[in-house]
């Protein structure tokens, strides 16, 4: 279905928006949503980042971008926030 947004220049644009099933896109990717995902959920603390940076330390690790010690480190400061 077509409608009209005004840009940011005050210029009518036409877009096309197609949200037949908006309700159940948006229960799909809500952050509370029940059913399983692919995806992992947003950490909602700095012990829950601290936690998901430690199972993924080697991928930052690789190449030598951040150094050990530093992730070490940071790991540990976000597990005492």
């Amino acid at each position: 279905m077509p409608a009209h947004v005004t840009s940011p220049t005050g210029t009518k644009v036409r877009r096309f928006c197609y949200i037949d099933n908006i309700e159940a896109m948006l229960e799909q990717t809500s952050v509370l949503a029940q059913k399983g995902s692919a995806a992992r959920p947003v950490p909602r603390s700095f012990f829950e980042v601290a936690d998901a940076l430690r199972e993924v330390h080697a991928s930052f690790e690789t190449g030598g971008v951040f150094p050990t010690h530093v992730i070490d480190r940071t790991v540990a400061a976000l597990g005492q926030m």
